[in-house]
């Protein structure tokens, strides 16, 4: 179906994926350029209003090559939920998959859908035993019912009797900064001096993880500064 591109909602409460690798659309315009095909971007209509499924790169490439009109894929949606989940299980493997926090904050949300975690556990491609571990670790339960997830080095928080997610990470920030600083220092130092165990398997998956974390807030500060050009 033939849809105007500058139409499509990216909605972030209802799309996984909130970071844009302008490294990856640098890619894509190139390849487009010369010709290359790409799968049709996939959107869901909901109220006359189409949202994005999945294709935020190919989305924002097309539109930086000027593209109005273009095929996509519109996929039907009984409720609103269903273009998150949907969302989810298409961008967890296809193009650039979720980041790890994105994956996080998936889970976060899909809980608060009251999904078992056998269900999650298939949607987000990540196994039970993992989520049940970031779950007790780094995704809290807010008032009102919805989930947060811990971005900073607090392992946890309590007493906060906080009711939003904007307040819970404004709050947090606030508990995270002056440690910051004293953290990464450490870590630099472990590093230079060689006192980390690269040989334990554990350690090597929770150092991926972090490197992974600091790759997606780099790229995140660098999309948001380049909008505020």
């Amino acid at each position: 179906m033939k849809v105007n591109l500058e139409s499509i909602t990216i909605d972030p409460d209802l799309y996984p994926r909130y970071q844009i690798d302008w490294h990856v659309i640098l890619s894509y315009t190139e390849a487009m350029k010369v010709g290359s095909k790409f799968p049709n971007i996939v959107v869901a209509r909901w109220k006359n209003r189409l949202y994005l499924v999945d294709g935020a790169h190919r989305l924002q490439s097309k539109l930086k090559l000027g593209m109005k009109y273009d095929d996509c894929t519109v996929i039907p949606v009984k409720k609103r939920e269903d273009i998150y989940i949907e969302a989810v299980k298409r961008n967890v493997i296809n193009g650039k998959p979720l980041a790890y926090s994105e994956k996080l904050e998936a889970i976060a949300k899909l809980k608060s859908y009251n999904f078992e975690i056998s269900e999650i556990s298939k949607i987000v491609m990540m196994e039970a035993t993992t989520i049940e571990r970031n779950i007790a670790t780094r995704i809290v339960p807010l008032i009102g019912g919805d989930n947060a997830v811990l971005r900073g080095p607090l392992k946890a928080i309590e007493n906060l009797n906080i009711i939003d997610k904007d307040e819970f990470y404004n709050e947090q920030k606030i508990l995270t900064t002056d440690n910051t600083e004293r953290l990464i220092a450490e870590l630099i130092k472990m590093a230079k001096n060689e006192w980390i165990d690269y040989s334990n398997i554990s350690l090597r998956d929770s150092l991926e993880e972090l490197i992974s974390l600091l790759e997606d807030g780099i790229n995140k500060r660098e999309l948001h500064e380049s909008k505020m050009q």
